[in-house]
């Protein structure tokens, strides 16, 4: 009688552990689904000597721009969502050039005029490369 007590409770403890551990290894390989939609908080660091509203985020995979306001931007996207920094509409005689990035539930987009986004982008990359050796 006793051992048939003791293999219920040993049963009863190792199936809910069983359970847990299968729960734990599955969060561990489990992937992103891409068209989850995440929000996204974008701050703008300006360090050109233009106004905030000049600049806009702009969606590659939609092509929509999202503007600023008061130097943020809070967006409803999916993760598979790659955004960059690009100038309004309205403003036709400007030009800035940047360097997509996936969304993050938290990013800073740097409006530097003095780089260009895509040269700072090689220069970081070569940076870090070369760090590595």
């Amino acid at each position: 009688m006793r051992e048939n007590i003791i293999a219920v409770v040993v049963v009863a403890l190792l199936i809910p552990a069983a359970y847990f551990s299968w729960l734990g290894v599955q969060s561990l390989f489990k992937t992103a689904d891409p068209n989850e939609i995440i929000s996204v908080t974008v701050t703008l660091d300006n360090r050109c000597d233009f106004s905030d509203k000049i600049f806009v985020i702009s969606s590659l995979n939609s092509g929509r721009t999202y503007r600023f306001q008061k130097g943020e931007a809070i967006l409803k996207l999916p993760r598979k969502t790659k955004l960059m920094l690009a100038v309004s509409n309205d403003y036709p005689g400007f030009e800035y050039s940047d360097v997509p990035k996936k969304v993050e539930s938290n990013m800073t987009m740097v409006a530097d005029c003095s780089v260009s986004p895509r040269l700072r982008s090689t220069l970081d990359a070569m940076k870090e490369q070369f760090d590595n050796d």
